[in-house]
């Protein structure tokens, strides 16, 4: 419920302390959708043969659009305001 840890492109040794943090939840949307455009930029419409079933850039681009539904809908503002209720109690 509400963001996540946002690592990026990091890469972390195993002594190395990571970030631990929830990032808001417009972050982590912005996150996924800037990823995704990158993504469907590389990637073809459609795969043929051995490669067929693996992500296409229409995939990439339903992806941007659920995730701005689910952002855009009511019971996704709900539980942005719930959890933001919780993690002021902690």
């Amino acid at each position: 419920y509400g963001g996540v840890p946002l690592i990026g492109d990091n890469i972390y040794e195993i002594d190395d302390e990571m970030k631990t943090s929830r990032d808001t939840y417009a972050d982590c949307v912005e996150y996924i959708v800037n990823e995704c455009e990158l993504a469907a930029r590389d990637l073809p419409n459609k795969f043929r043969g051995i490669n067929t079933g693996r992500a296409t850039a229409g995939s990439c681009k339903g992806l941007i659009s659920r995730v701005r539904l689910y952002e855009a809908s009511k019971l996704s503002m709900v539980v942005i305001l719930e959890s933001q209720q919780v993690f002021q109690k902690n």
